[in-house]
């Protein structure tokens, strides 16, 4: 072999070695490709960390789907806010919470949204501890958000607003519902719970039974225990009611709530000894005690036959429920013991207009202005401007809602 020859051959061979070289290089990097994709994949894993009730398989679908609608890599507040909405579709509530629960408050894109929907879930599963704490979260949130669709504000305030009623938690509720008036955001049957709030409560069958159904998920929750006492006082069921308030003031010894539904109890027992040995635990008077706890101190004070301080705290309960026909009927007692005729006539003609009311009250609604106006003409008679002025509203909107 000559020379020549020699030297075409390994110019033959070189080219084969590098373009086998080159081969193995670049099988090396798709490998190393792969390794690293499934290593970031595994990493993504590592760093979010799933609820419980997320399956890894459903995190990679939610991954995938989110690429293919967004076109960009997703963050873990957009896998939690996919995947939550995803379960609420699914009626999976359990996941829907699981993941608006991974979701902070202060996310720019999706903390207040994810409050508002985590509320309603939770409101649904029953859970309503969790879900007023969730509404009141959005509420704040949105405060600083108004640009928010004002419909989920009013929906938020609504939903507050039912619970409240269903816990017979009255001086909550009116909190709500004078924000819903100031805005402007409120319909008939709200104004009648603000302004009448003991001729409209709600001790009903049914409402007894939802509260039921949120003690299904707190059966230990003090708030919803002295509701359903009072339930089963409205119901007659005393010796029930009884039993379960002695209970909880084993518990609550020094609780104004648990002392005031007590002493509803053992009032509609005429148990007057055991009344007087309860209220003399209660704490001083306060000006913002509950409502009950107060018109108890004066429904004692009136069996005592101590006028002058039976018409003080009637007259505390009026300035937070104008329209209490109880304490209407019971101021009229104390001011004809300390011999007020003219303001006891007062009191008795007002009397007479919420007995009228009370007759109407429940056929006043959204279709027909009439009932509204009623409300207003009698409100204005029994010393209530803002009820008045908010019923005259309320007729003007239905009406030209008709034309």
């Amino acid at each position: 072999m000559s020379k020549f020859d020699a030297m075409s051959k390994r110019s033959d061979l070189q080219p084969r070695t590098l373009a086998g070289k080159y081969r193995y290089v670049l099988v090396g990097l798709v490998i190393l490709a792969i390794v690293l994709a499934f290593a970031i994949s595994m990493l993504r894993k590592d760093v979010i960390s799933l609820p419980d009730s997320v399956s890894p398989e459903a995190l990679e679908e939610a991954r995938r789907e989110f690429v293919e609608l967004f076109h960009r890599d997703p963050d873990e507040a957009d896998l939690m806010m996919a995947l939550a909405e995803t379960a609420v579709r699914n009626e999976q509530p359990d996941m829907a919470i699981d993941c608006f629960a991974r979701i902070p408050s202060d996310h720019i894109r999706y903390g207040t949204n994810a409050r508002f929907q985590e509320a309603e879930v939770l409101l649904r599963a029953n859970r309503v501890e969790k879900a007023e704490a969730s509404f009141r979260e959005f509420l704040t949130l949105q405060e600083n958000r108004p640009d928010l669709d004002r419909k989920y504000l009013r929906k938020a305030r609504a939903w507050l607003v039912f619970m409240m009623t269903i816990e017979l938690r009255f001086e909550a509720r009116k909190l709500i519902l004078q924000q819903m008036v100031q805005d402007g955001e409120f319909d008939v049957y709200d104004a009648k719970q603000l302004y009448f709030p003991s001729l409209s409560a709600n001790y009903s069958i049914q409402s007894s039974s939802r509260l039921g159904d949120f003690l299904k998920q707190a059966p230990t929750c003090r708030p919803l225990l002295i509701a359903q006492a009072r339930y089963l006082v409205r119901q007659g069921k005393l010796n029930a009611a009884n039993q379960l308030l002695q209970s909880l003031q084993l518990q609550y010894p020094t609780d104004s709530e648990t002392i005031a539904a007590t002493l509803e109890c053992l009032y509609e027992m005429v148990d007057w000894k055991r009344f007087e040995s309860v209220i003399s635990t209660a704490p001083s008077f306060t000006p913002d005690e509950p409502w009950l706890l107060t018109q108890m101190r004066a429904e004692f004070a009136r069996y005592s036959s101590d006028w002058p301080t039976a018409e003080k705290y009637f007259r505390k309960v009026l300035e937070s429920d104008p329209a209490n026909p109880a304490c209407h009927m019971g101021l009229a007692v104390a001011l004809y013991g300390l011999e007020k005729t003219a303001e006891r006539k007062e009191i008795q003609e007002r009397s007479l207009i919420l007995a009228k009311v009370r007759v109407y009250l429940s056929a006043v609604d959204q279709n027909v202005p009439g009932g509204s106006r009623a409300l207003a003409q009698d409100a204005t008679s029994m010393g209530m401007p803002e009820a008045a002025q908010t019923f005259e509203l309320l007729a003007d909107r239905i009406q030209r809602g008709a034309r």
